[in-house]
Order: structure tokens, then C-alpha cells, then sequence
């Protein structure tokens, strides 16, 4: 038996800093101190299998967006 998994990936990044972290692992264009949480974070969201692991980690205020863009979702 096959079984496929669906992969939840990050579609887009605006800030450059963490757009470069997330692609190449080069944390340059962040804050030092915010490093490893983003790194943790980062991870977690890009091995989640399904939007409701979020619930999870309640301290991340995980949310969907409203008006043009409700479609998306935001962690705090």
C-alpha cells in the first residue's frame, strides 16, 4: 500500500531577513536573539502535516487572516 503524505510548506516571506533564513539557513538578516526561536518555528511549520498542529503551540496566537487575504494565516 502507498500512502501519500501532504506536506504543509511556506509559500511566501516578505521580510528578506527571514526569507534568506528560511531558504539558505543564513541568519544574517536577523536578530540574534530571535534566532532559535525562529529556527524552531520555522521547523515545526515546515514538517507539519496538517494546519491543525498549530493548535499545539497555543503561544504562537496561530490565526487565519481576514478580507483579501483569507486564504492565509499568520503566527504571532
Amino acid at each position: 500500500m502507498f500512502l501519500a503524505a501532504s506536506i504543509m510548506k511556506i509559500k511566501n516571506v516578505i521580510h528578506k531577513g527571514l526569507r534568506r533564513f528560511i531558504e539558505t539557513d543564513d541568519a544574517s538578516g536577523l536578530q540574534p536573539a530571535v534566532v532559535p526561536k525562529v529556527r524552531r518555528m520555522v521547523t515545526f511549520l515546515q514538517d507539519m502535516e496538517r494546519e491543525d498542529e498549530l493548535r499545539t503551540m497555543p503561544s504562537w496566537k496561530a490565526h487565519l487572516l481576514t478580507g483579501d487575504r483569507k486564504a492565509h494565516g499568520a503566527c504571532l
